[in-house]
This record gives structure tokens, sequence and C-alpha cells, in this order.
């Protein structure tokens, strides 16, 4: 009637759309003169309902189109940003009032929850909110995923079997669409619609399949892209930089030397280093405590140089340090204050030690690389100089710190050295072989250092494991004595003193006199200090350890040297004298 009205009014054409019952109607009016002179209304309608559809769909299309653009354009802080993005042109490309992002991984049927509309979330009331969730444990939201194919629920409100219901607190849903993201064959993600005021279809299906795989496309290639940047990244640090411990490298190091080189920067300082008792840390403890020695090298390095100095691992256990417009006794301070920092390292059982040169450039006719070799020659010579001193400190670093493990170990090694020297004395060896037994008494146990506390006072019951470990520590305290000079003529002792007169022993099945005669002094010592001092309950007397120990002469002892060591128990003589006053005991 309104329209009517104004058409008569204006006499003029009116043209307008209405929506009827899902249907799309263009009315025209126009006025008609009538034969009585006055005006009617004429109309032509038209269902345009397909027509309005497909501008519509083209619309869609376009919008489409133009979120993808944007997508692949537009510079994201994040993959999160940019698919919290895509969700919300989504709500409305689809008309929807909520809608979801989750990830699906197919190995593990796991769902991850990676993007929610805002005004769900402030709608939502629910206690404990989920983020992840198994397929399994899904319901109507989840049967995308189970039958790899979009789900439309008009009327949510209806029974549906497939329906597992919502947590108290969850927005009502009136409406629902889901579509799966695949690709190459493998889901990747749910997209999910809720509370279209009109029906969703398979426009609102298509739109968003060919829109989410668009914009998974685009998440992928910017995935892609950061972990080429990241590797980039990681490929110039490494280039520049050692991998373990993160100081420069040897080339970064030769060409700092090259630019650094000027005038502006005399006088120039070279500081060299190389690493004490790093091939015995990895040989005894393992690669891996070698690695945190050098990482904690390299800390102490960077806490005392500066921030111009260029400080490099130029070898395994070499490090250099180019100290520009820096003298030569600022350079000796450095030095100093290095090796007071690194002597308070300890990693396991090894004391942190490093010898030192350098040299100084002061004026522009010397070679730098010259310099160089000056601060490695005079390195070498502190070398030399040192190697007495770091094989004194760490010997006895090592024995120190397997005695603080056990107090029964501490015993042990000064009960057998002292029982050894008596065995040696009373076999009338010379002066320098009881010396040398007893030194290498008291150091026969070195290589338990590895082992743990729990080993150290343990002698039967063994796993099989256990027994592996405790066998590899005659091994242990051979490369540990074998690395050294001074202690080079007890290392096969120390390696030998676990074998048995039958060749049942180890760690090399020898027998008989192939065994070394200091290492078959050691074999009697320790048995007879372990079977009167250190079984506990089961302890024996001097007597019962004499006996038994007289029973394996032939088997696990030199029979020779059994038979010294029983008449020297049984001389009155040696008891008077002292010389085994370490075995005097109540039971005996």
């Amino acid at each position: 009637r309104r329209t009517d009205l104004e058409v008569l009014e204006k006499k003029s054409i009116l043209a307008s759309e209405v929506s009827c019952k899902d249907r799309i109607f263009r009315v025209t009016k126009f006025p008609v003169r009538l034969e009585n002179g006055k005006h009617g209304v004429g109309a032509e309608i038209e269902d345009v309902t397909k027509v309005y559809e497909s501008n519509r769909l083209i619309e869609k299309n376009l919008r489409r189109n133009m979120i993808l653009v944007d997508i692949l354009s537009r510079n994201f802080d994040t993959i999160q940003d940019q698919l919290d993005y895509a969700l919300n042109e989504s709500l409305e490309l689809t008309e929807s009032k909520i809608g979801y992002i989750y990830l699906y991984k197919e190995e593990n049927q796991e769902l991850t929850l990676y993007s929610w509309s805002k005004d769900v979330m402030d709608e939502c009331t629910m206690v404990d909110k989920q983020t992840r969730y198994q397929l399994e444990n899904t319901g109507l939201w989840g049967e995308v995923v189970r039958q790899r194919k979009p789900i439309i629920l008009n009327n949510y409100e209806q029974p549906n079997e497939m329906k597992k219901g919502y947590p108290e607190g969850h927005v009502p849903l009136y409406s629902f669409m889901s579509v799966p993201v695949i690709l190459d064959g493998e889901i990747v993600a749910v997209a999910g619609f809720a509370n279209k005021e009109t029906d969703y279809d398979y426009n609102d299906v298509y739109q968003i399949t060919a829109l989410m795989n668009g914009v998974w496309h685009a998440k992928e290639r910017r995935e892609a892209l950061e972990a080429l940047d990241v590797e980039r990244n990681r490929l110039e640090y490494l280039s520049f930089h050692d991998s373990l411990t993160g100081l420069y490298n040897r080339m970064f190091f030769e060409e700092e030397l090259k630019r650094l080189d000027t005038e502006s920067n005399l006088p120039i300082s070279v500081i060299v280093g190389d690493m004490n008792g790093l091939k015995l840390m990895n040989d005894i403890f393992g690669h891996d405590a070698g690695d945190q020695l050098l990482n904690r090298m390299a800390e102490v390095l960077k806490k005392v140089c500066r921030a111009d100095d260029v400080i490099a691992r130029v070898g395994g256990d070499e490090f250099s340090i180019l100290l520009p417009k820096t003298g030569n006794e600022q350079a000796k301070e450095i030095i100093q204050r290095v090796q007071d920092e690194f002597s308070k390292v300890k990693v396991e059982a090894i004391r942190g030690s490093i010898s030192m040169g350098c040299d100084t450039k002061i004026s522009a006719e010397q070679d730098l690389l010259q310099v160089l070799k000056n601060a490695e020659d005079l390195m070498y010579a502190a070398k030399t100089l040192d190697r007495e001193k770091v094989k004194t400190d760490t010997v006895k670093t090592i024995i120190k710190t397997l005695h603080s493990k056990s107090s029964m170990q501490a015993e042990h090694s000064k009960n057998v050295a002292e029982i050894c020297a008596n065995i040696a004395l009373a076999m009338n060896l010379p002066e320098d072989e009881i010396n040398r037994v007893k030194a290498a008494g008291f150091l026969h146990d070195i290589g338990k250092i590895t082992l743990k506390k729990s080993l150290l006072e343990k002698y039967d019951n063994f796993t099989e494991q256990e027994k592996a470990e405790f066998m590899q520590h005659p091994i242990t305290g051979y490369r540990i004595l074998n690395s050294f000079n001074d202690t080079l003529d007890l290392a096969e002792i120390i390696l030998t003193h676990h074998e048995y007169w039958d060749g049942s022993g180890y760690p090399r099945g020898l027998k008989g006199e192939e065994i070394p005669k200091l290492a078959r002094i050691i074999a009697i010592a320790e048995s007879y200090q372990i079977l009167t001092r250190e079984l506990g309950s089961k302890s024996m007397t001097s007597n019962e350890a004499v006996n038994e120990i007289k029973k394996q002469a032939g088997k696990k002892f030199d029979p020779n040297i059994v038979d010294i060591f029983i008449k020297m128990m049984n001389s009155n003589d040696y008891v008077q004298r002292g010389h085994i006053h370490v075995l005097q005991t109540d039971k005996s």
C-alpha cells in the first residue's frame, strides 16, 4: 500500500526487491492512466532468486579472493595472527556468529585449538576450558574428521546420534557447519562455524574449503620461509662461531686478525691458551664431561675479557684472544685472572687448568702473525713448565674426590699401600720397588672415580650391569696414570691388579708370571684388607683371613708370595717393629 501510494503521488516508476519464503522478488510498480483521467498502479513481479544467488556467489567469490590476497600479502606478526584474521574474515563470509580452527594430528588423532572467534570467548562461561581433545572423545564436531567430509546441521537443537552435547557454560548452538582442511590427502585442520541466521549450504562449504586450503598453503609457505630463515641464520652463525661453546671459530679469528691490524688499534695483544687435561677428561668420564669443561672454559673467558675482545676456540682444546688497544702487562693480567677463575672450576674429578702465553704488537712495522706465533711459543713453554704441577694436582684431585665420596675407600687405599710395603719388605725387594708398590697400592683403585657411590663399597651381589661397570676400574686407572710421565711405571701395575694366578682374573686374563710382580702383591694386600675390615658382620679375624688367602694360593694368588705373606703375618718381629700396625684388629 505504501509503495502504491508513492507511485500515484510521484507519477513515476518505483522498483524494489522483496524477500518472501526463501525467495527474492523484484517488484516494479508504475502509474497507469485510466479512461476517466485518473491514475491506477500497475506492477510486474519477477522471481530473481537465481539471479540474486548468482550475484551473491560472485560477490562471495570476490570477497574470498580478496581475503586470500590480503592473507598472502599482509605482513602478519605471527602465524597465529594470520589464522585469527582468516577466521574472523570467514565469519563474515559465511554470516556466522561464532567459529573456530582446530589443528589435527593424524598420527595421534589429537585436535588442538588454534583459533577461536573473539565473541564466543567473551560469551563462554565454561570452567576449565579444554584446548586439546582426542578424536574418540569428540561428538558431532569430530565427525568431520571421522567421515573426512564437511558436516552441516541447520537445526542443531534436534536430536542427532552424532552429538554428545557440550559442557555447561558453552555458547548455545542453533546451526552448525564444519569443514576439514585436507592437504596431500591428510587432514591438517578443522574449521567450524555456527549460528548463521539462515541455513548453511554447500556454497558456504565451497567458500570455506577454498579459503582454508589457500590459507593453509599460505601458512605452510610462511613456516617454510621462517624455517629457511632460521637455517640461514644458523649456518651464518656457525660459519663464524664454534658450535659447542658459542665462541668465535678459527676462520673468524683469522679474519679479525687482518681487520684489526691497523695503527689505530695499537698496541694489539694476542693471548694463546691450551687447556690441560681435556684428553684425560674425555678418556675417563666421556666426551659429554669434556664438553662441559670446554663450556666452563668459555664462560670464564667471556667473564674475564671485555666486550671488544675477540675470543675464539681455534682447536679442540685451544683458545685464542685478540685484544686491540691492549698492552702486554694488561694481557698478562688477563691471563692471570683467567687462570685464577678457571682453577675454581671442577668438572667430575678434574679441576680446570689452562697454559697460556701472550705477545704484543706495539709498532706498525711488526707482523701480527709473528706476534701470534710468539704467543704460541710462550704458551708451549708454559705448558712444559706446568706439566709436572698439572700431573700432581690432577692425580691428587682425583684421589681426593674419590675419598670424599667414600671414607671406606680412603682407609682402603692407605691400608693396602701399607700392607704392600710390608710384603715387599718381607720379600727383600729393593727400596725403589718397595716405594713403587706402596704408591701403586695407594692408587690401585683410582679408576673407581667413575663409579657410582653405591658401587664403591660393594663387593658382591652385583647385577650384570654393575659387574661390567666395576670391572672397568683397572682400565680407567691405567688411562689416568698412563697420561703422565711420572706415573707411567705404575699404570701397568694398576691395570693388572685384578688378574689371577690361574688366569681367571680381568681385564686381560693373564696368568702366572705374566702378571707383574707388584700387581700380584697388591692382589693379596687388597684381599686381606677387604676380608678383615670391609665385609661388615662377615669380616674375618686376621688368622681367618690369612687361612682364606692360603686356600687361594695357586688359584687367585701367587703361591710364593702367599708363603712370604703368611710368614710375615706369623712373625711377631714384624708386629713389634710396627711394620704392620695397620693390620691389628680387635678380632686378631
